[in-house]
């Protein structure tokens, strides 16, 4: 609401216009004020200075402040547009009191300068030393490994590529009466007879004399070409047939392979190898031949 007189806003409530005076609405049963009636003794208002124009802007200063509609602001050095303390539009409430006894405002975390509040830290990144020194340890494992698979491979491959010594076959036939298959002697040959073989299947003691119960190996080359096969033994004491050895199977890759038999007898040995396509060895063809022989166990 505005005062009739001077066009000021007027506060809630209020009896007079705080600017000139003038009675206002919410004082209809009140004496409107006169400007030539001097103030009486009972704090009516006081009049206006001489000379006062109700309709120039005032700069009379208020218990309840300036409205904001006639507060009079100098230009600025930027522009014809005075600078706005409350540039949001944020509307101010000058009449509201002061309440000592208020509950105090929580204190604000300190603002680094600009306004800004302190900046995050980043996490902290783990150290992955240990991963590496893991990764590290783990390859070099891997690394030796595969170099003693490399020098067991190289052994076999040197077995492999050298010229088997042939070795003289027995003037007499086996007990069998079977014959010698050429092709099959290029594939099962050389055979050998030991006491004591290694890991790689080669023999270490050579000899062609045993005892009875004693370990009795025969070993022999391995050649496929390339090719999965499969070997039998049949081992003979006196021209009777005393053992016979399970089927094995001749991988691509092998290049060496030993069969092994204990006897109780005495006497003249043979042992025949045989080559097969056949993982029973329905097709058994001889390749090799090898004699020995079994004395008695002293005692």
């Amino acid at each position: 609401m505005n005062c009739s007189s001077c066009g000021a806003n007027l506060p809630p409530g209020a009896v007079v216009c705080p600017v000139c005076g003038a009675s206002t609405p919410y004082n209809a049963g009140s004496p409107v004020y006169q400007p030539n009636v001097p103030a009486s003794s009972y704090g009516g208002p006081t009049p206006p200075p001489q000379g006062y124009d109700p309709n120039a802007p005032t700069y009379i200063s208020s218990p309840y402040g300036t409205p904001a509609s006639q507060q009079q602001v100098p230009p600025t050095s930027y522009g014809s547009q005075p600078y706005d303390s409350n540039p949001y539009g944020a509307a101010s409430n000058p009449y509201a009191p002061t309440d000592p006894y208020s509950a105090p405002v929580a204190p604000q975390p300190p603002l680094y300068p600009g306004g800004f509040p302190p900046p995050v830290q980043p996490p902290q990144r783990r150290s992955r030393l240990g991963l590496i020194i893991g990764i590290i340890v783990l390859v070099l494992v891997l690394a030796c490994a595969g170099l003693v698979g490399l020098s067991v491979i190289g052994a076999r491959n040197t077995v492999t590529n050298a010229v088997p010594t042939p070795t003289p076959v027995p003037t007499s036939p086996s007990p069998p009466g079977s014959p010698i298959v050429p092709s099959a002697a290029a594939i099962l040959g050389n055979p050998k007879m030991a006491s004591a073989i290694d890991t790689n299947y080669n023999p270490t003691t050579l000899t062609n004399t045993f005892t009875t119960n004693q370990k009795i190996f025969v070993t022999f080359s391995v050649n496929t070409g390339g090719k999965v096969g499969y070997a039998q033994a049949k081992w003979y004491i006196n021209g009777k047939l005393d053992y016979t050895n399970p089927v094995i199977t001749l991988q691509a890759n092998y290049d060496q392979g030993f069969f092994r038999d204990i006897t109780g007898t005495a006497g003249k040995g043979v042992v025949e190898l045989y080559w097969c396509t056949q993982s029973n060895c329905s097709d058994a063809q001889l390749a090799s031949i090898a004699t020995f022989t079994v004395t008695l166990r002293p005692g």
